[in-house]
């Protein structure tokens, strides 16, 4: 066990494997905290936001920035990026109106794959990566909780009770 603090969910390692990042909830406060995963050390403040709750953190192939996701922002449910090099403001990635959920990067860090209910449904998109200027809808039936292949190369998401895999070519361009 390597948290002691509250309420901790959706653990994820680092990029170096050294520490293991979490959310932790205690109370109506919601941040998130760094730990080494040996046990020996206390926890360490990685991010607290004062007018969001983060719900999840998820880190970019280079290290040293990260993907986070907050609640009560303004769409409800937004995707953000921090830097891990300083305490720059959080830069918007989604944060529309929209709901989006369940961000994924692709193991080259071009691509993020979301959910988002924009159409009146829960559906799993992907946008080039960190420009997020090319949008491509992948579920066409609804879709939730994407994860790439180890390789990028295909990208599963659950649509009801099915898992789907869908092949991802991005040649020349995103097909």
């Amino acid at each position: 066990r390597l948290s002691f603090d509250g309420s901790a969910s959706r653990p994820v390692w680092s990029r170096d494997g050294h520490r293991v990042a979490y959310t932790r909830q205690v109370g109506r406060h919601v941040d998130a905290r760094f730990i080494s995963p040996d046990g020996d050390t206390k926890a360490d403040s990685l991010l607290a936001l004062p007018m969001l709750e983060i719900w999840e953190v998820l880190f970019a192939p280079n290290g040293r920035s990260m993907l986070v996701r907050t609640v009560g922002g303004p769409g409800g449910r937004d995707v953000w990026l921090a830097s891990l090099d300083s305490l720059a403001p959080l830069h918007p990635l989604l944060t529309t109106p929209a709901n989006e959920v369940a961000p994924a990067l692709s193991p080259d860090g071009r691509w993020l794959a979301y959910v988002s209910d924009e159409s009146g449904h829960d559906e799993v998109y992907v946008r080039s990566f960190p420009d997020m200027e090319r949008r491509y809808q992948v579920s066409r039936d609804g879709g939730a909780e994407p994860v790439w292949s180890p390789r990028g190369g295909e990208l599963f998401y659950r649509s009801g009770p099915l898992l789907m895999a869908a092949e991802i070519r991005v040649a020349t361009a995103f097909d």
